[in-house]
């Protein structure tokens, strides 16, 4: 034989179970309680849904699951996963209730669990700016889920954000997947990250095999070059997609003008170029724009002239130390004369 409940006792259960549920109750929606009572009915709840079938069945009818706002979700996963299945197992719940709540909280706090939990659920809607938040948690695992999930709304402007803020896990993640862009805004984030100098960031970009770094007529070694950022610069020179001496020799000419010595000395050996070209026009305008190290540079090469276009770099040095590094230079190569020592500097200092 077995035990079950009568009219009665359900009556009676239900009596009891409205008495300890009173202020998650439908009925009191709006009731006046404060934190602690609010609690305590919600841990009566989850006890009750443990005990048996029919305890289950009366509890449940005794308290809006969705309490202001989702409140008993939201508290649910503060405090225990168990108590989060409990309350995804009632089909009245709306887990997506007072803006995703719930799920926006499970990432900010990175609940791995409970987030897994929410994302099996049909009834969850991710909303537009979901991604938006997934980055602000800076939790690769997190955005690991939700790609997994793949409702989640992807746009390419997230690689600016992983870039911007060094987010190099979460940046390997959205580059793998198909559905980003790499090129969006032509190769903005790609380009930004090496202007700054962000070593793994860029690694991270090149291990796409999606992005092309010789794009845009290989800029991104130029932008590298003029920035004077020397690892990068080497790291690109190892992709067999890029090539340093492109769009006329552009990376070495960048660096030339920006004074960065290392990036010059590092692309020199790669590149096909005259330096003496044009007159010595990368000596005559390191001189003039006080490049002291660069003229210090060139001035080791013997193709490169320091008496071109009438003694120009001497005339123009933009300060004593150019000026004494082009008099010895000459003087090494047995070309200085005694009106070179006479020649006066056009520019001050």
């Amino acid at each position: 034989m077995s035990l079950t409940l009568d009219n009665v006792g359900f009556d009676n259960l239900s009596l009891i179970f409205e008495y300890l549920l009173y202020p998650l109750s439908d009925k009191k929606d709006a009731f006046d309680a404060d934190e602690d009572m609010f609690l305590q009915s919600l841990q009566n709840y989850l006890s009750l849904q443990r005990v048996c079938r029919d305890w289950r069945q009366i509890s449940s009818s005794s308290i809006n699951i969705n309490f202001r706002c989702g409140w008993p979700l939201g508290k649910a996963i503060e405090c225990s996963q168990v108590s989060v299945l409990h309350l995804l197992d009632d089909p009245r719940l709306q887990p997506s209730i007072n803006d995703n709540y719930a799920l926006v909280t499970c990432v900010m706090t990175s609940k791995l669990s409970t987030l897994e939990l929410l994302l099996r659920d049909s009834r969850i809607e991710l909303p537009e700016r979901m991604l938006e938040w997934v980055l602000t948690s800076r939790d690769a695992r997190v955005l690991e889920l939700f790609l997994k999930d793949g409702r989640m709304q992807l746009h390419p402007g997230a690689l600016m954000k992983c870039a911007l803020e060094g987010l190099v896990e979460m940046l390997k993640l959205l580059l793998a997947d198909d559905r980003i862009d790499v090129s969006y805004n032509r190769y903005t984030a790609f380009l930004r990250s090496i202007r700054g100098g962000q070593v793994e960031v860029v690694r991270a970009f090149l291990s796409c095999s999606r992005l092309d770094p010789s794009a845009l007529k290989n800029s991104a070694i130029g932008l590298a070059a003029a920035s004077g950022h020397t690892d990068i610069v080497r790291m690109l020179m190892e992709d067999d997609r890029v090539d340093p001496s492109a769009n006329n020799c552009s990376a070495i000419r960048r660096a030339a003008s920006s004074n960065r010595t290392e990036v010059f000395e590092l692309l020199l050996p790669v590149t096909p170029i005259d330096l003496s070209e044009d007159d010595n026009f990368m000596l005559r305008y390191a001189s003039q724009n006080g490049h002291t190290s660069m003229v210090q540079v060139l001035l080791k090469h013997p193709e490169v002239d320091p008496s071109a276009r009438d003694n120009f770099a001497l005339r123009f040095a933009a300060n004593k130390n150019i000026r004494n590094a082009i008099i010895e230079c000459k003087k090494s190569r047995g070309t200085l004369c005694e009106a070179d020592l006479l020649i006066p500097t056009l520019t001050p200092n």
